[in-house]
């Protein structure tokens, strides 16, 4: 299932703790997994959690000690974009936690809206038992 994607640039799915769906029709940003782009950017780790302290809570701490993934939306310097970008955070499984790492970064004199929700599967029974992770 891939939320709808009129009136989009770009859009990301996190089901569980995979990036299940990712793409992309404004050229001028960068949308992907954190995983892919700390792979491609060196400097990327210069970025990653400088905002939030792994010591804040166990839920951080967590995200960080399994070096979860999550998503990447860069906009460069001067670049504006015209539609939002939409990320998607899905509990597809029961008793699943979702830890996830996401880095936004728009640069001088860019702008970006982002879409972002968190949603579990609808057919769970009402007793079921799930943890959601504050996502960081």
């Amino acid at each position: 299932m891939v939320p709808s994607e009129e009136g989009r640039s770009g859009s990301l799915l996190v089901l569980d703790n995979s990036v299940m769906h990712s793409s992309l029709k404004d050229k001028d940003i960068e949308l992907t997994s954190i995983h892919k782009a700390l792979e491609k950017y060196e400097w990327l780790k210069d970025y990653s959690w400088k905002l939030v302290a792994v010591d804040t809570d166990k839920y951080t701490a967590k995200t960080y000690l399994e070096n979860a993934n999550g998503y990447f939306i860069r906009v460069p310097a001067g670049k504006k974009s015209s539609m939002p970008v939409q990320t998607c955070l899905l509990l597809g499984s029961e008793k699943t936690s979702q830890t996830v790492h996401n880095i936004v970064i728009v640069e001088e004199g860019a702008s970006l809206d982002i879409i972002t929700g968190c949603t579990a599967k609808r057919e769970w029974k009402r007793d079921s038992t799930w943890e959601f992770l504050r996502c960081t």
